[in-house]
């Protein structure tokens, strides 16, 4: 879906941008790390020291955070958050650091269970965790970072 169809989307339904940037970002293909911030440049704003920071609404305020700060990211427990994560996990490894792509899928890994949650992610979380395996599997198959969750725990 190009970005063309997805402001025309928007604009009919607002709020609705976040559904092209999971599809983007849970693709097995390779993303450029300029790719994976483009998918998510509508929750994030770049000051004029050129530092990015995120600008997602939580509760109805907006709620800024730190770039790079997955882990105050997956404190939000929520969707936003869950793509902010996304995004940071495909830039880390078009950037090949791998300190921070650990760092990233931690935090990936300690949001999933509040995601299971979500009344309407719960009927495709087998669907969810399978596309997140998928983009796994072709580039980043070999992390540590990969555990076992037992789902059942959170249904």
């Amino acid at each position: 879906m190009s970005e063309t169809w997805v402001n025309r989307f928007e604009q009919a339904i607002p709020g609705t941008k976040w559904v092209h940037a999971v599809g983007t970002l849970l693709t097995p293909n390779r993303l450029s790390a300029n790719a994976a911030r483009g998918t998510v440049s509508p929750f994030f704003v770049t000051e004029p020291n050129n530092e990015r920071r995120w600008i997602m609404l939580y509760d109805g305020a907006p709620s800024p955070t730190e770039w790079e700060d997955s882990a105050a990211l997956a404190l939000r427990g929520d969707f936003f958050g869950f793509i902010a994560i996304l995004a940071l996990v495909r830039e880390a490894f078009a950037c090949l650091d791998y300190d921070r792509l650990c760092q990233h899928l931690a935090a990936l890994y300690t949001l999933l269970p509040s995601i299971a949650r979500i009344d309407w992610v719960r009927p495709d979380v087998g669907l969810l965790i399978q596309c997140i395996e998928s983009m796994m599997a072709k580039d980043i198959y070999w992390l540590p970072a990969r555990v076992e969750i037992d789902w059942q725990e959170f249904s």
